[in-house]
């Protein structure tokens, strides 16, 4: 009776210490992003567009931007040491002929404007010719972009 009073005690602790251990280990990976999260999961319904310099002489990194379903928001790709992130997404002007939106990152303020016909990026300095993909495939391009 007594050993197994002690073993239904000892299952209890052992029970008790799993299911602390297990929370435990659930809040500190609440805290951290795997690596197949899906961060583009506000635009994945949305349209990307990858530009690259019209100058094939020029060596500017090619940008990636990813545009809500709407259209009404634009987030821009980073790209860090070993994975992506978005910028904070910008509201847009929508016109006939483009698609405006300004962003403020750093001290720069950088006016991006896209021909809607063309696709066609227009910032200062320079132009850039576009192509317009879904936001998965531009996750793909991205992605082999950062390899």
């Amino acid at each position: 009776m007594i050993v197994e009073l002690r073993c239904n005690q000892m299952i209890r602790k052992l029970t008790l210490s799993s299911v602390c251990a297990f929370e435990i280990a659930l809040i500190f990976f609440v805290g951290m992003q795997p690596v197949s999260s899906n961060i583009f999961q506000p635009f994945e319904n949305g349209i990307g567009i990858l530009c690259k310099s019209i100058v094939s002489k020029d060596n500017k990194k090619p940008l990636f931007f990813l545009f809500a379903e709407d259209r009404q928001s634009v987030s821009r790709l980073r790209f860090e040491t070993n994975h992506i992130r978005l910028s904070k997404a910008l509201r847009t002007e929508i016109n006939a002929n483009s698609i405006s939106w300004l962003d403020r990152e750093g001290f720069s303020n950088t006016r991006y404007q896209l021909n809607r016909t063309t696709l066609e990026l227009s910032t200062n300095p320079g132009k850039r010719a576009c192509e317009a993909m879904t936001a998965k495939s531009l996750k793909k391009k991205a992605d082999s972009y950062l390899l």
